[in-house]
């Protein structure tokens, strides 16, 4: 039991009441944002959420169309008067997840504004006046080291670093400014930053602020991975009662590895979520190729990204003993093709795929696309989605073709079925390796049966890498692949190798003359070689990130409720944003308050 809950018990002994009535009470949810915590909440209890509250319209409108019951007030939190929106009415469950942006450690070095950081204090104001029966919480796990701000000081000088706003052009840019000797620098010009002496003081008033009404609180860190979603998002859950019930946590319902007859349930992972018909255009494209092409992809990609698929494609599908391949129907050469049906994973989906005229085969991986990330299989958890900045999210595979002439009529299948008979001379099967990227972080690559990380509202940080590769069988390699094998192997050299002798992969193509000069690269999969002969990748969609957050399959999420299209922008940082729904749900089941009233009229 923590210090926390054991003072909570001490002071909820000394409040008196009658028992609480929640034969008509209601469900709020401060800072609603799109949706996910209300969906939580709503499947944990079976109750409706009947109020929500949020400043953004876009974000209100989303959360409207897949809660048209609910009524929605589109305010500043501060500005609502908990009394009058109640009229009377007493609350069952009150949530809320303040802006974590100024606590996350996603925000690094950047000034903090006191503003945010202390939006939590509204919820003592509805504890106050509104007497919810359950109080939760959900925000980044960093919150429990809120305390003061401080002005930050130049280490060499030892004076305050001021904000300046500086006309560049037609744009106002912030610029960081050294005081003067003596210079008094306003509080609104200060560089804020945590004071590191006085961290948690603040979270420790809150905590203490929230016991003095009369309730009992405890407060953990939870993985949404540990509750049925396919995100490895960690999050600070808070749940504070007054109904005279203890805080419950409830016990993970899924894990990486259950031991045989365990109840546990295997993680979800980013594949569950992927949809494999959409194409992943190589990376080798040039701006006029993809234009060419009709595709609103960036090309030529960042040497950044380049390193981090390069790694993703040594780590996850040269070096991986186990990986992450699916057979796929109806492939060519030129990257991703559409398939009539996603794809399912290795770990029991059904299968998908409608034409085997080419029986080729994925093992993708995600790539993080900012600080040093890396990347990751799609058969783990997603890693937690964001919600700021765009396009960080992708999905990579190399692509492996086995061109030996004729064709193959043999549905698609998983892996985990034996692989189709892969002959010297006869079928044009091609196979993808898939894993992903995070660009983001130091996150390394992972493959697609893994977690996708942390979804953050900066945007889309993780990407799916797919390798084409072909089997040369006895008619050897086309003169098209032997080019793309070539062009594979002087970027895994020059982005991954010490000796960085090759140029860019947008050079001419003289620069690569002879196999004698560059070895294939080459994969061994079901007894057969196959060169990689292409890399494609491509960002992950906002239903995939959706689908990895927990959310329902049905989930609305690129319209709002009136029909008005939302922007890829503003549908990842709602998700980014968004509480993941499984653990939601699993802790307001723990903690259900009307648990006695719903046992007694089944009664």
């Amino acid at each position: 039991m923590s210090k926390s809950l054991r003072r909570s018990r001490a002071v909820r002994a000394k409040v008196t009441g009658a028992p609480l009535n929640l034969e008509f009470a209601i469900n709020v949810d401060l800072f609603a944002g799109g949706g996910g915590a209300s969906t939580g909440i709503e499947r944990g209890l079976g109750r409706p959420v009947h109020i929500a509250i949020n400043h953004n319209p876009k974000a209100l409108s989303m959360h409207q169309a897949n809660h048209p019951e609910t009524l929605h007030l589109q305010e500043d939190i501060w500005a609502v008067d908990p009394v009058t929106v109640l009229a009377g009415r007493s609350v069952g469950w009150l949530h809320a997840s303040p802006d974590c942006t100024h606590h996350s450690q996603a925000a690094g070095g950047q000034p903090r504004k006191q503003e945010i950081r202390s939006l939590a204090w509204v919820i003592t104001k509805w504890l106050a006046l509104g007497k919810p029966a359950v109080l939760s919480m959900e925000n980044v796990k960093q919150m429990r080291t809120w305390g003061p701000l401080v002005a930050k000081r130049d280490k060499a000088t030892g004076r305050v670093i001021k904000l300046v706003e500086v006309q560049r052009g037609k744009k106002t840019k912030i610029e960081q400014h050294i005081a003067e000797p003596g210079e008094r620098v306003p509080r609104q010009q200060q560089y804020l930053v945590p004071d590191p002496k006085r961290a948690g003081q603040t979270w420790r008033r809150f905590l203490a602020s929230i016991e003095r009404m009369g309730y009992e609180l405890d407060h953990t860190v939870k993985n949404a991975a540990d509750y049925g979603a396919a995100t490895s998002r960690q999050r600070l859950y808070l749940v504070a009662r007054r109904d005279g019930e203890p805080v419950c946590w409830p016990a993970p319902t899924h894990c990486k590895a259950p031991a045989p007859g365990s109840h546990l349930k295997p993680y979800r992972v980013t594949a569950d979520h992927i949809d494999w018909s959409i194409p992943c255009p190589s990376i080798f494209l040039t701006k006029e190729d993809a234009r060419a092409q009709g595709l609103n992809v960036k090309r030529p990609l960042a040497d950044a990204t380049l390193e981090r698929v390069a790694i993703g494609v040594i780590r996850e599908v040269l070096t991986n003993p186990k990986p992450f391949i699916i057979e796929l129907a109806n492939w060519s050469g030129r990257g991703v093709d559409s398939v009539d049906a996603p794809l399912r994973t290795i770990t029991g989906w059904p299968k998908g795929g409608a034409f085997a005229l080419c029986n080729p085969s994925l093992a993708p991986l995600v790539v993080r696309h900012f600080g040093k990330g890396g990347e990751h299989g799609v058969d783990e958890p997603a890693a937690a989605i964001m919600a700021s900045g765009g396009g960080k999210s992708m999905l990579a595979a190399p692509l492996m073709v086995q061109a030996n002439g004729g064709f193959n009529t043999v549905p698609a299948r998983s892996v985990a079925d034996p692989c189709s008979t892969i002959t010297s001379s006869g079928s044009q099967q091609q196979l993808a390796s898939a894993f992903m990227v995070h660009l983001r972080k130091n996150l390394p690559p992972s493959t697609p049966e893994s977690q996708l990380p942390t979804i953050v509202s900066a945007g889309q940080h993780h990407a799916l890498v797919q390798t084409v590769m072909a089997n040369p069988g006895e008619c050897g390699l086309t003169p098209e692949q032997e080019a793309g094998a070539l062009r594979v192997s002087a970027f895994l050299m020059r982005y991954y190798s010490s000796g960085g002798q090759w140029g860019a992969v947008t050079e001419p193509m003289h620069t690569i003359t002879t196999k004698d000069r560059l070895a294939l690269v080459t994969v061994t999969w079901c007894g057969n070689t196959w060169v990689i002969v292409d890399i494609g990748l491509r960002m992950l969609v906002p239903k995939e990130l959706y689908g990895c957050q927990g959310m329902p399959r049905h989930y609305i999420h690129d319209r709002g409720h009136d029909g008005t299209p939302l922007s890829i922008t503003d549908q990842v940082l709602m998700v980014g944003n968004s509480v993941s729904p499984p653990p939601m749900a699993a802790i307001a089941r723990a903690n259900n308050p009307y648990k006695h009233l719903q046992a007694s009229r089944a009664a």
